[in-house]
């Protein structure tokens, strides 16, 4: 079975190596970007399954929403995770299934079962409009049961 592939956007260099070396620890293959053109240029040989953290809010010339829209136009089948502290206070799912919203800080346990969901797919993944929100427990915020 392939490895699923880890796009991880951020422009802050620390925090991207650490999401990255802790992807890496879990099993999954892991590219980096430090801003929204090098995630777009990583778009044309990243294979499937595959999934993007992006934080949304920072990587100019391209914010990562804006690479991130780019990557689902692109690649249909991308998962997005959007981390960012401006994003709220709970885990969320977006409309569709296929972009979830992970507010910083989080624990990277809660990332790694993100990212595996969102590979591989799983059936509440797929309703469209099926929103989680939660309350504050430290690794299971807002996520549906399993995994």
């Amino acid at each position: 079975m392939r490895r699923s592939t880890v796009l991880v956007l951020d422009g802050d260099d620390l925090v991207r190596a650490s999401l990255a070396a802790f992807l890496r620890e879990e099993g999954f293959a892991v590219r980096e970007a430090a801003d929204g053109k090098e995630a777009a240029a990583a778009l044309t040989w990243l294979p499937d399954p595959a999934v993007m953290v992006a934080d949304p809010w920072t990587c100019p010339p391209l914010p990562g929403w804006a690479a991130a829209r780019e990557a689902c136009r692109r690649r249909p089948t991308i998962g997005i995770v959007y981390a960012s502290s401006a994003m709220g206070a709970a885990a969320a799912r977006l409309p569709g299934g296929q972009e979830c919203v992970l507010p910083k800080p989080f624990a990277p346990p809660l990332l790694a079962r993100l990212v595996r969901e969102l590979t591989g797919r799983p059936a509440w993944a797929q309703a469209a409009g099926d929103h989680v929100a939660g309350s504050a427990g430290p690794m299971t915020a807002g996520l549906p049961p399993g995994g």
